[in-house]
């Protein structure tokens, strides 16, 4: 008798399409083009979008990664004990006009 395992779950992504969402793992690639990673295209973006420079964007986007993707996990283990997670590479992280928005877990 040959076993089969389907995971089933709701795309939160399916009626955003204008937003960009990305596995975290991807977001430091190198582009195939040889041109700049996901990260370094968005710390860009953020930097022209809020005219500061590049380095005060990096330190903006590291800080809202910090808020809106790993503090929430940590108030979840803190309030809730034992969390089960996929590896963080896994996790899907929202564009929010060039800064971490919000994180989706598989």
């Amino acid at each position: 008798m040959q076993e089969s395992l389907f995971s089933l779950r709701e795309n939160l992504l399916l009626e955003q399409p204008q937003s960009q969402t990305n596995v975290l793992v991807s977001l430091t690639q190198a582009a195939p083009d040889g041109g700049d990673s996901l990260l370094v295209s968005a710390v860009k973006r953020l930097s022209d979008r809020l005219g500061i420079t590049v380095q005060q964007a990096a330190h903006a986007w590291v800080d809202a990664y910090c808020q809106q993707v790993l503090k929430p996990l940590f108030t979840a283990e803190a309030d809730y004990g034992l969390v089960l997670l996929a590896h963080p590479a896994k996790y899907s992280c929202a564009d929010a006009w060039g800064s971490a928005g919000r994180i989706y877990l598989p």
